[in-house]
């Protein structure tokens, strides 16, 4: 019996059981073998455990690695950028520590922005992160350069480098991630062009993929996409139907835009009325929902049935959607009144309909209508994106008290950094309550905080003594988090 029989068939057998045989020793292993058996007080276990390590050496000894000749062997391009600094590099090492997403998206931007590349140590945590994030991996290729594309063939989770290919051949035969991200892209840039893209390839793509693509189209949406968009009334999948009707709810001058407004011209009109015994006149906004609707208005998903708790009667719930879908200039042809005098005969005569109003310019980006609303008592979360930064404070200001969970809720689905003004309202309301705010809360949003908070937070403390404690250990939390996010910020600063 071969000696590595001997050992597999003595272990599975059990060092308690007979040997299995002898074991047909090579000469070198013979008196080795024999010098462990002798060894007084070791019990059975240890013997074999001892042979079986001096076996395994025995038989990996003089092996040769496979010899070829044919194997080549790539090393990486030269980098044409610069390599990050050490302030840089000491940011990353903390970030990748501390396993902050938003952090790690922050200091990737930088990096690329000032077109410097990680160091070649840390290269593999940082495509490992863009591995498990998606949105990190066009901001991985451009900070790893030419060693991370070499180093991407050697695993492939990191296959998101791909091959260097022109813009046509992923369109035609990348994956379906590769293509809506280019189709993304060139949208932002050239709307247009995304648009023609897609009509190239629609036949030929799947529901799945037509859905997607439609998608693409709700960033920089275009008049010009209208007259194809309205082609597609034969399109069989529902959701792709849903997505074209949501499409042309969003966009000026469409159809369905079009029966809305004729829908409107019809509900809500000026009528001049005598007052003070006949000798004024005054003008009032009136409504009467109109006698004959026609029925692509509610096919196009506007809902009948306003609910039975609803503070609309069905007829009124009808308009305020119709009123959400049609762009506010609308109105100042129709009822021959000023952006200021429009919001005025809704806010006295139509008050119902005023948030619906509301919402309209904030679908269809009226930046020039949202000072008009400013003083009523409606929170528009979209306003915020419309706004300077001495208008966030006083608008948020203005509800911190009567609706803070609303405040917090809207002010962390914001996608800018908030105004130092703007976090002491949000972070003073989140303080006073760190039960429900808890650490997590201010981790996945770190990003929206801005570095000058670090001279405040000692001032944002709650009132209520029962819940100090809960918030000072999160503020020394929240403290680190900041500093690396400054440390991230100073190491990129005139580069």
């Amino acid at each position: 019996m071969k000696v590595w029989e001997y050992i597999v068939n003595s272990a599975m057998l059990g060092s308690d059981k007979p040997a299995p045989g002898k074991p047909d020793l090579p000469e070198e292993l013979v008196a080795v073998f024999d010098q462990i058996n002798n060894i007084p007080d070791l019990d059975r276990e240890s013997k074999l455990l001892q042979q079986a390590a001096i076996a395994s050496n025995y038989r990996k000894s003089g092996f040769q690695p496979l010899q070829k000749d044919d194997i080549k062997v790539s090393i990486a391009d030269p980098e044409n950028l610069p390599y990050v600094g050490i302030p840089a590099t000491l940011a990353l090492n903390k970030v990748l520590h501390e396993g902050s997403f938003p952090l790690l998206e922050l200091w990737m931007q930088r990096c690329s922005a000032t077109d410097q590349l990680v160091r070649p140590d840390l290269l593999p945590d940082v495509l490992d992160k863009a591995e498990y994030h998606s949105s990190l991996r066009k901001l991985a290729v451009d900070c790893t350069g030419n060693r991370g594309k070499w180093l991407s063939q050697f695993n492939p989770d990191w296959d998101y480098f791909g091959p260097d290919r022109s813009e046509e051949e992923i369109w035609l035969n990348g994956k379906s991630e590769e293509r809506i991200s280019l189709l993304k892209t060139i949208r932002l840039t050239d709307p247009g062009r995304a648009r023609e893209m897609i009509i190239q390839t629609w036949s030929q793509e799947n529901v799945a993929q037509k859905l997607e693509f439609l998608k693409c189209l709700r960033q920089n949406k275009q008049i010009s996409d209208l007259s194809w968009l309205e082609s597609l009334s034969s399109e069989k999948g529902q959701k792709v139907k849903d997505e074209i009707q949501y499409l042309l709810r969003e966009i000026p001058g469409s159809s369905i835009i079009q029966q809305y407004e004729a829908f409107l011209s019809e509900a809500l009109t000026l009528k001049k009325e005598k007052a003070l015994l006949g000798m004024l006149s005054k003008t009032t906004l009136q409504y009467q929902f109109p006698e004959l609707v026609n029925e692509s208005i509610y096919k196009s998903g506007i809902e009948k049935l306003a609910g039975a708790n609803s503070k609309f009667t069905d007829e009124q719930y009808i308009t305020s959607q119709v009123i959400q879908y049609v762009p506010p200039a609308f109105w100042e042809k129709h009822l021959e009144a000023s952006r200021e005098q429009v919001v005025a005969y809704f806010v006295k005569y139509a008050g119902k309909f005023v948030a619906s109003l509301g919402i309209a310019v904030s679908r269809f980006n009226e930046k020039d209508w949202v000072p008009y609303f400013l003083d009523q008592n409606t929170l528009y979360a979209d306003f915020l994106e419309m706004m300077d930064a001495g208008d966030q404070e006083k608008y948020l200001g203005k509800f911190k008290e009567s609706l803070p969970n609303d405040v917090i809720h809207y002010a962390l689905n914001r996608k800018q950094e908030w105004s130092s003004g703007s976090a002491a309202i949000v972070l003073k309301i989140m303080a006073a309550d760190p039960g429900r705010y808890r650490l997590n809360t201010y981790k996945e949003n770190i990003g929206l905080i801005p570095v000058e908070m670090l001279t405040q937070l000692g001032r944002l403390g709650p009132e209520n003594q029962n819940v100090l404690s809960d918030w000072e250990n999160i503020r020394e939390e929240l403290l680190s988090l900041l500093l690396l996010k400054q440390q991230i910020l100073q190491a990129f600063i005139n580069k």
